[in-house]
């Protein structure tokens, strides 16, 4: 039988100075029924499958939807970064009672 050797991988993020710990040494784990398993296909899929991931999404392409459209207005690319303060300071609380109310979810 395989066993598996977990090594930590630590990386700091440089603009927020979290840091973060992984312990994969691979990203295929040999099961011990003989099958080898994708951690990182499986990690993602079960993370898209979240609501969570799901209106992260949503939020996103409107965020992009307002770049676009400010940009336009403006004659230069304002950036995502501007745009999200520019969305979520003017928008999200009329877009997330539209979008839960169109959905039932009070």
């Amino acid at each position: 039988m395989q066993s598996l050797t977990l090594i930590p991988k630590v990386q700091k993020c440089v603009y927020t100075r979290h840091v973060r710990v992984t312990f994969w040494q691979s990203d295929t784990f040999r099961h011990p029924m003989g099958t080898d398993i994708d951690l990182r296909r499986e990690a993602r899929a079960l993370l898209q499958n979240t609501t969570l991931y799901r209106e992260f999404q949503a939020e996103k392409e409107e965020i992009l939807k307002h770049k676009w459209i400010e940009s336009e207005k403006l004659g230069f690319d304002i950036g995502f970064e501007r745009a999200l303060v520019d969305w979520i300071t003017h928008h999200r609380a009329g877009w997330r009672r539209a979008r839960h109310s169109a959905a039932g979810m009070n």
